[in-house]
């Protein structure tokens, strides 16, 4: 037969590897719940002023250019559109990424600046936690990492490139640096191929 006190316990309490035998919390756990915490502050603060992009319209400058009036990126994502998006120039520059991106967005959303903001304030909050997330790797304790990323998160000089949709191509970059240095910390902490 089974004792009833001790199968509620068994389901709603604790398991015995998540506290220590003094009956404290373990580090690993602390420190999860901190960075979990951090990150949450983290996306929070950033939205704060990037938030309103979302009613923000296409500006004159490039914005028509690249976007709003670009025949490449009005027809959404097509095999034309793919194809010369990563074979041709245009407006003298090539970043198919960058195209790509738009014209997946416009084949959900359809020519909306609001989405295409969005976008940049997403890619923006996504490189703010990799800032984060990097330093963590590099064993930076969280107040510093917090800190360093919140910097970076709310630092002036971002503002043209997250609330300016032309601007993609920064934030698209900075979303492959940091996940490069992620991976180059990792690969030199475990000196495995695997990283």
């Amino acid at each position: 037969m089974v004792n009833r006190t001790d199968a509620r316990a068994k389901v709603a309490g604790p398991s015995a590897e998540s506290i220590s035998h003094d009956g404290s919390v373990p580090v690993a756990t602390r420190a999860l719940a901190v960075d979990i915490a951090a990150v949450t502050a983290l996306v929070v603060l950033t939205l704060i002023p990037y938030a309103q992009t979302a009613w923000f319209d296409f500006v004159n400058f490039d914005d028509p250019m690249y976007v709003s009036r670009n025949k490449l990126v009005e027809g959404g994502l097509c095999w034309s559109g793919v194809w010369d998006s990563i074979f041709r120039f245009h407006a003298a520059n090539w970043h198919p990424l960058v195209w790509l991106s738009y014209m997946v967005e416009v084949e959900i959303f359809g020519m909306s600046s609001g989405a295409m903001h969005i976008s940049n304030v997403l890619l923006h909050l996504v490189n703010s936690i990799l800032v984060y997330t990097w330093l963590r790797v590099s064993r930076q304790d969280s107040v510093r990492s917090f800190c360093a990323a919140l910097l970076f998160a709310i630092h002036p000089a971002h503002v043209e490139s997250v609330a300016w949709v032309t601007e993609r191509k920064d934030v698209l970059s900075t979303l492959f640096l940091f996940l490069s240095l992620i991976g180059y910390s990792k690969y030199a902490e475990a000196a495995s191929k695997r990283w």
